[in-house]
C-alpha cells in the first residue's frame, strides 16, 4: 500500500522535480525545434505566480492560457480559409434554417480541440511560469476525418427516417428528424474546415468527403422546402346556423379557398399538422323582416395555431353580412361567403402556389 501511494505521489510531484531542467521549449527557436510546425499544432503562455496564487495554481492557469493559444491559432486560420456552408444557407434558405445552422455552427467552434497536451516549467529565480500546449496534426486530422465519416452516417441515418416518416403521411415527426441532422451537419462543417486549418489541402475530396457533405445539405434545404411548401392543416369547427349545429358550412368552404390559393393539404390528425386551425361560428338575425327577403350576420371566430410551437400566430373576428329568403339560408350563405375572406387573412403563413 505505502509503495502505491509513493509511486502516486512522484507521479503527482514529477512536473515540480523537473522544473530544474529548463526544457528547450522556453524560447522560440527551442520550439520551433522540439515542436516543428510540420508536425505540431502548439499554443505558448508565459507569467508570473500571483500574489495570491499558489505555484501549483498559476501553472493550470498558465497552462489553460496555452491551450487557449493553441485553440485560437486554429480558429483564426479556420476564419482565414473558411468556405462555410452556412454562408450559403444564410444567402438561398429560408431564414428559420439559417438561423438554426448558425447556432450550431457556433457550438461546434466552440468545441475543445481534441488530443491536446500541455508542459509547464517552473523558474523559480524569476517567479515565471512557462507553458506550452501541442498537439499532433497527423492525430488532430485522423480525429476529425473519422469524425466527419461518423456523423456522416448519421446524417444519412436521419434522413432515412425522415423519408419514411413523410411517407407514412407524419410530417412532424419527418421535419424533426430533419432538425436533428442539423447540429450534426454542422458539426461535419466545422470538421472539414479543421482540416483545412491543419494543412488538409481544400482538393483532397477524399479526406474532407466534400462531395458526400455537399449532397447532405442539398438534401436537407430540398426536404425542409418541400415539407414546408406543403403545409398540413387541421381543422376543428363549431357551427351554429341558428340552432342547427354543424361542423362543416364555413370549414368546407374555406378548404376549398385554401386549396385553391395554396398548396397546402389537410389531415384529420392534429399531431401531423403543421397549424391547427379553430373555427367558431354562430348566426345572428338584423332587424325583423319586412319584406320576403331576410338579413342576418355570420360571426366567424378564427384562430390559427402553430403546431410546432403551440403559439397562437393569427386570431381575428369576422363578420359576414347576406340575405335569403329564410334565416337558415341567410345564416348558411354568410357563413360560406365568409369563408373566402378568411382564407385571404390566412396567406401569410399558407404558401400561394
Amino acid at each position: 500500500m505505502l509503495k502505491r501511494i509513493l509511486t502516486s505521489l512522484f507521479y503527482v510531484l514529477l512536473p515540480y522535480l523537473l522544473w530544474g531542467q529548463a526544457p528547450r521549449w522556453l524560447s522560440s527557436e527551442g520550439r520551433r525545434g522540439a515542436f516543428p510546425e510540420s508536425v505540431y499544432v502548439t499554443g505558448f503562455a508565459v507569467g508570473n505566480v500571483r500574489p495570491d496564487e499558489t505555484v501549483h495554481a498559476a501553472t493550470e492557469r498558465l497552462k489553460k492560457e496555452a491551450q487557449g493559444q493553441l485553440s485560437d491559432g486554429i480558429r483564426v486560420k479556420v476564419e482565414s480559409e473558411r468556405k462555410s456552408y452556412s454562408k450559403s444557407a444564410s444567402a438561398n434558405d429560408a431564414e428559420e434554417l439559417s438561423a438554426l445552422f448558425e447556432s450550431a455552427v457556433k457550438t461546434s467552434s466552440a468545441a475543445e480541440i481534441v488530443g491536446v497536451q500541455t508542459d509547464a516549467y517552473f523558474d523559480e529565480s524569476e517567479n515565471m511560469i512557462y507553458a506550452i500546449a501541442y498537439a499532433k496534426r497527423q492525430e488532430l486530422t485522423s480525429y476529425y476525418e473519422a469524425d466527419i465519416t461518423l456523423d456522416a452516417q448519421r446524417v444519412e441515418g436521419f434522413f432515412r427516417a425522415a423519408l419514411q416518416l413523410e411517407k407514412q403521411g407524419s410530417k412532424v415527426a419527418a421535419r424533426q428528424q430533419y432538425e436533428e441532422a442539423i447540429p450534426l451537419l454542422a458539426k461535419l462543417n466545422h470538421a472539414q474546415d479543421m482540416l483545412i486549418a491543419l494543412g488538409k489541402g481544400a482538393a483532397d475530396a477524399e479526406g474532407l468527403q466534400q462531395e458526400r457533405t455537399e449532397k447532405l445539405f442539398t438534401e436537407l434545404r430540398l426536404s425542409l422546402a418541400r415539407l414546408e411548401r406543403n403545409v398540413s392543416i387541421f381543422v376543428e369547427s363549431s357551427e351554429d346556423i341558428f340552432g342547427q349545429k354543424t361542423t362543416s358550412v364555413v370549414a368546407n368552404k374555406l378548404k376549398a379557398a385554401l386549396a385553391r390559393q395554396s398548396s397546402c393539404t389537410f389531415t384529420g390528425d392534429a399531431a401531423q399538422s403543421d397549424f391547427r386551425l379553430n373555427l367558431s361560428a354562430s348566426t345572428r338575425k338584423i332587424g325583423e323582416p319586412t319584406t320576403a327577403i331576410v338579413f342576418c350576420y355570420a360571426d366567424v371566430t378564427v384562430e390559427l395555431v402553430d403546431s410546432y410551437t403551440g403559439q397562437s400566430v393569427y386570431q381575428d373576428e369576422i363578420s359576414q353580412k347576406s340575405g335569403s329568403t329564410s334565416y337558415e339560408r341567410a345564416g348558411r350563405q354568410a357563413c360560406e361567403e365568409a369563408a373566402p375572406k378568411i382564407a385571404e387573412k390566412l396567406r401569410p403563413w399558407v404558401k400561394e402556389k
